[in-house]
């Protein structure tokens, strides 16, 4: 149901609602201290923990538990069911391609929509794939930044668990 801040502030009194809609599911249970930001939509049955905070046109599934002191930040979105833990932080990233790195024994892999390569390779070609793809406006206002940031964790991961490795390997 669609609530206004007056109507939402009425209904849940030790709740702070901030903007001027919100979207609030049957059953929904609002915990004192919480904070609902403008144009969030909590679900049926979820279950919002005291002091926790909601972030602007967060989307909470049905029978989600957020937990107490827990943040979900804005445009968000926890699942149907989803249990997130007291004082966690969730924050959604919205791009037109997901990215991550994956790790194999001897390399980790940087994989950016379908595209997977080493950093190496990454560092090398990168704008090329893209302009394989007729991505490249994207890759200059958006993928390299996704890129960076992966790079950055690749190299951490390598760093930590590659080097032992070439060390343990070089005292046998």
């Amino acid at each position: 149901m669609e609530y206004t801040n007056e109507e939402a502030k009425s209904k849940w009194q030790s709740v702070h609602f901030f903007g001027e809609y919100f979207y609030i599911g049957e059953g929904a249970v609002i915990r004192e201290r919480a904070v609902i930001r403008e144009g969030a939509d909590i679900g049926e049955r979820a279950v919002i923990g005291e002091g926790a905070v909601i972030g602007e046109g967060a989307d909470i599934g049905e029978r989600a538990d957020i937990g107490e002191g827990a943040v979900v930040r804005e445009r968000a979105v926890i699942g149907e069911g989803a249990v997130i833990g007291e004082g966690a932080v969730i924050v959604t990233v919205h791009a037109r391609y997901t990215g991550n790195i994956y790790c194999r024994e001897d390399v980790v892999y940087i994989h950016i929509g379908c595209e997977h390569h080493t950093v190496a390779e990454w560092d090398k070609h990168g704008a090329a794939y893209a302009r394989n793809d007729n991505e490249a406006d994207w890759w200059e206002e958006t993928g390299q930044y996704i890129y960076q940031y992966l790079r950055g964790e690749a190299l951490r991961y390598e760093a930590k668990y590659h080097k032992k490795e070439e060390n343990s390997n070089d005292h046998a």
